[in-house]
């Protein structure tokens, strides 16, 4: 286990509210939930967690990325739960999480920075059932980026200054 983290059951690493520079090297391989929420973390390299291949739940909640890359979710076919709120992100790529096909939850709440999202921001994400995205400042939403996840079931968009347009209607029609 990482000397700055506790391991409190088997496959369970947690580092909550400790101070860290970026992702520990030394988490265990066999590790299934590995919670970094509150630990200062700024940067996040490419496939920092390639080192935890088995790894379900990811929470990373209430630290400050300084890139908006979240392309370092490659090698984590098995994650199912995935918490990015709260990071300061302001921009997701086309395809950003398009690698995590089997993620059921996916939580981008509280990231103020994000108006727009690309029609392929979600790309792949053929599992997904709940998608929260509140208070991330979003003024529209396109049905067609909602529409390529076929198990979704719970979109949570309060707390968003949503411009009442076409495309929101058209949204709203289609979540009904």
């Amino acid at each position: 286990c990482p000397t700055t983290c506790v391991c409190q059951a088997e496959g369970v690493v947690s580092c909550v509210g400790r101070q860290l520079e970026g992702v520990p090297t030394n988490i265990p391989p066999d590790t299934r939930t590995l919670d970094l929420g509150n630990t200062g973390i700024s940067r996040i390299p490419g496939l920092a967690f390639s080192q935890v291949p088995g790894l379900e739940v990811l929470r990373m909640e209430d630290n400050k990325l300084e890139s908006d890359t979240v392309a370092m979710f490659g090698g984590l076919t098995g994650l199912e739960f995935l918490d990015l709120s709260d990071l300061g992100l302001r921009v997701l790529e086309p395809g950003a999480f398009e690698n995590l096909a089997v993620l059921d939850t996916l939580v981008l709440s509280d990231n103020s920075g994000i108006y727009n999202l690309d029609t392929d921001v979600f790309r792949g994400l053929q599992s997904l059932r709940t998608l929260r995205m509140t208070d991330c400042g979003l003024r529209t939403v396109d049905r067609r980026l909602l529409s390529d996840m076929p198990a979704l079931s719970s979109v949570v968009l309060n707390g968003n200054p949503l411009e009442c347009s076409a495309d929101l209607c058209s949204l709203i029609r289609w979540l009904h």
